[in-house]
């Protein structure tokens, strides 16, 4: 449940997920808020969100160019917020992440890659989706 999860993070025996490695990865989902949220509260996109996401099947899908390792869930989100999709944080929902040994996939090589592919996954987005729909994110044009 919900309280002992909160009791675990005040006793420092979990924290938020990446809070330690890449804080602005969930930091729009503001985990002090959600620690005494009674009810659901709509977050604004910011660069390099991935959170974990409950969506129809009929969302768009993520994009290819993410396979592996590097890039899925931040691209994912992106295009799901340039499409005008709103990012709800669900006050008794929470996931454990588990942490585990980086995988074998994640070098180097597939990190620069995979920074080649956000910057056309970006251009490519930022053109279906255009500025008359929606401007794009803050700190990503």
């Amino acid at each position: 449940e919900k309280e002992a999860i909160v009791t675990l993070m005040k006793e420092g025996k979990v924290e938020a997920v990446h809070k330690s490695k890449f804080a602005r990865a969930h930091a729009p989902t503001d985990y002090t808020r959600w620690r005494t949220a009674s009810t659901e509260y709509a977050v604004a996109y910011e660069s390099e969100y991935e959170p974990y996401i409950l969506c129809r099947r009929d969302v768009v899908p993520y994009d290819l160019r993410f396979m592996g390792y590097g890039g899925d869930k931040t691209s994912h989100i992106y295009e799901l917020s340039r499409g005008g999709h709103v990012m709800v944080v669900i006050p008794h929902a929470f996931a454990i992440h588990e942490h585990h040994a980086a995988g074998s996939w994640s070098s180097a090589q597939n990190w620069t890659r995979a920074w080649m592919d956000w910057t056309s996954f970006v251009d490519d987005t930022n053109e279906m989706y255009t500025p008359q729909s929606r401007p794009p994110p803050k700190g990503c044009v």
